[in-house]
């Protein structure tokens, strides 16, 4: 029953297709977009995240961060490669490391370790990246 219901359906949204005016979707988009902006909802988000952006700007670890994008942005991309990955595999050395000193669960190293992998594998593929 299950079939013929499906037919059912396909019929109708067809047999609704041929009778529907074409639809503009450039002006549904815009339509929806303006009634997006004039929404409480969005202003609130958009105001909220245009403060944190402001003050991610003046914060001593914004500078920071933006500080070592620009020094790392002109570096080639087997050696941005080769950095990300090294800082993936100390987090994720480091994250298992605690994990095995601290409490006791059973496999909470695999995820870190996980991490740690994923990153010497970066590291050997910025190496192979830098080769050719």
């Amino acid at each position: 029953m299950p079939r013929l219901r499906a037919w059912w359906q396909l019929a109708l949204a067809g047999a609704a297709s041929l009778t529907a005016p074409p639809a503009d979707q450039v002006r549904a988009d815009r339509d929806f977009d303006q009634l997006l902006r004039a929404s409480v909802l969005y202003r609130s988000l958009h105001a909220g995240f245009d403060m944190a952006r402001r003050a991610w700007s003046h914060a001593l670890v914004g500078i920071l961060a933006a500080r070592i994008v620009a020094a790392w942005r002109p570096l080639p991309a087997a050696e941005r490669l080769r950095s990300g990955s090294i800082a993936i595999a100390f987090a994720g050395a480091t994250a298992g490391g605690l994990q095995l000193v601290g409490g006791r669960e059973p496999f909470v190293w695999i995820l870190p370790l996980s991490i740690a992998i994923f990153g010497v594998v970066g590291v050997v593929a910025a190496r192979l990246a830098a080769r050719s």
